[in-house]
């Protein structure tokens, strides 16, 4: 990757560059099976890679290959993998994120982020925990892909889950 100083990165920033919250102990999950959907993304190698060099049990999901097939607009999928899987910890990173494309496919953009969350949250296991990527653009959202992702995060929320706010990654 790019090796920016800190000091460069603190000037883009604005702020201190948060190092510390790269570094968590991750002990407490060590035990947990953990789902990702979308796992060929940015995000989803990263983490993944954080959490298997840490010997958690990691089950990667997404429609592209290198994973385990998960459609999270297809509800028998979803369902089927959960039962497979029975996951303790879903780290929901799946869906359409490009903002313009959803100005011109809304129905696409709505069906992968909020239907397919909504499809997540009614197969997960009752114990599990969720936790949602989501975006900047979801904020007073203007356009449909900041409105979809609002309308994932409430689901995620009403059901004492949790939303990872992010900017253009």
């Amino acid at each position: 990757m790019f090796n920016i100083p800190t000091s460069d990165v603190e000037k883009i920033l604005g702020r201190k560059q948060y190092k510390e919250l790269m570094n968590q102990d991750l002990s407490t999950i060590t035990n947990k099976n953990v789902l990702i959907t979308g796992s060929e993304g940015s995000i989803g190698k990263k983490l993944t890679e954080i959490l298997t060099a840490a010997n958690i049990e990691v089950v990667t999901t997404d429609i592209l290959p290198n994973s385990e097939i998960m459609d999270v607009t297809d509800i028998d999928n979803v369902r089927d993998i959960f039962t497979k899987v029975r996951p303790d910890i879903i780290v929901h990173l799946a869906g359409a994120k490009h903002a313009p494309i959803g100005e011109h496919e809304t129905w696409e953009t709505l069906q992968i982020n909020a239907v397919g969350t909504k499809n997540i949250i009614e197969n997960m296991p009752k114990d599990s925990k969720i936790i949602l990527a989501s975006t900047c653009k979801s904020a007073n959202p203007e356009i449909v892909y900041g409105a979809s992702k609002l309308i994932a995060e409430r689901m995620v929320l009403n059901e004492g889950g949790s939303v990872a706010r992010f900017f253009n990654v």
